[in-house]
């Protein structure tokens, strides 16, 4: 294949477990060169060519004017919160930042605890600038991959209903319905993907996985599919800390236009004594109501 036109995911479902060394035109050469990450794809012999172009849709900002003054607030906020280690960081965020919050998460069997955190921190911004707009992005998609239609309704309702409580989201996206063609256009694998090389790729990936051996072809469609899902919702994106490395490189591809808030690594023990304390610490205050709430809902993950 001399050309790369698009890339067409559905079109990958079924080798997404397929590791590289096994895939046709697969050269090592050309992994170690540390090529751009377009002219390595072009080597392999998986991807889609196609005439027909799908026009791919940026998510509408609600007011696409700048505040300055609310913005130079929230960088104020903002180191507030990293101070007091609500946040560990963030970069990107200045005068001209658009007032859009942006939270993705990538759908599993049933919500997990440390989604709290960061809709509680929302929750607490929604009060203190009333003019910013909240959108969760459920992944819902890559889901398919082990569900039955059927079961990813259910799971996807559940994590609807678990947001839903925490009354912040402006708008909810799936994968599934809003990004129907699973399409990587022509136009992104040129002006963005080609800022990333192949090191840039395993710098992103466990140390233990880096070797061709062991990269899936999944690893390699959900790297791009992350890029390109970011640069289609803009906003500044919230997201653990273990995730530095992955969000320097997408605002590497992305030329910077990317900023990012990044959390603490929430507790994972439901059983340990400090959970209520780590997260009533994301509360806008300590009355008994909203203690006896969160209380409530971390002992519901126990059962």
């Amino acid at each position: 294949m001399d050309s790369l036109s698009l890339i067409n995911l559905n079109n990958l479902r079924k080798k997404f477990k397929q590791n590289l060394t096994s895939i046709q035109g697969f050269n090592n050469k050309n992994f170690l060169n540390n090529l751009c990450l377009v002219d390595f794809l072009k080597s392999l012999k998986i991807w889609s060519v196609t005439q027909n172009i799908f026009s791919t849709e940026k998510f509408p900002f609600f007011d696409n004017s700048y505040a300055s003054k609310s913005n130079s607030e929230f960088l104020s906020f903002l180191s507030s919160a990293k101070n007091k280690n609500l946040i560990k960081d963030f970069v990107g965020i200045g005068k001209k930042t658009k007032k859009r919050i942006v939270f993705s998460i990538l759908i599993d069997q049933r919500p997990k605890p440390y989604i709290i955190m960061y809709l509680l921190f929302l929750k607490k911004i929604k009060k203190i600038f009333p003019s910013f707009e909240f959108i969760i992005h459920l992944e819902d998609w890559f889901l398919k991959n082990y569900s039955s239609e059927k079961v990813n309704k259910k799971i996807t309702s559940e994590y609807k209903q678990f947001i839903d409580k925490f009354n912040v989201a402006d708008k909810i996206i799936f994968t599934s319905s809003f990004f129907r063609h699973k399409i990587i256009p022509p136009y992104f694998i040129k002006e963005v993907l080609t800022n990333v090389n192949v090191g840039d790729f395993l710098s992103v990936l466990p140390f233990q996985k880096r070797h061709p051996e062991f990269i899936l072809l999944g690893d390699i469609s959900h790297f791009i599919w992350n890029i390109f899902t970011i640069q289609t919702i803009p906003g500044i994106y919230l997201t653990s800390i273990n995730s530095k490395r992955e969000f320097l490189v997408f605002r590497k591809a992305l030329k910077g236009e990317l900023p990012v808030i990044f959390f603490p690594s929430a507790p994972e023990d439901m059983f340990s004594a400090d959970i209520l304390r780590f997260y009533s610490s994301y509360l806008s205050s300590k009355n008994k109501v909203e203690l006896r709430e969160l209380r409530s809902l971390l002992e519901s993950f126990k059962k």
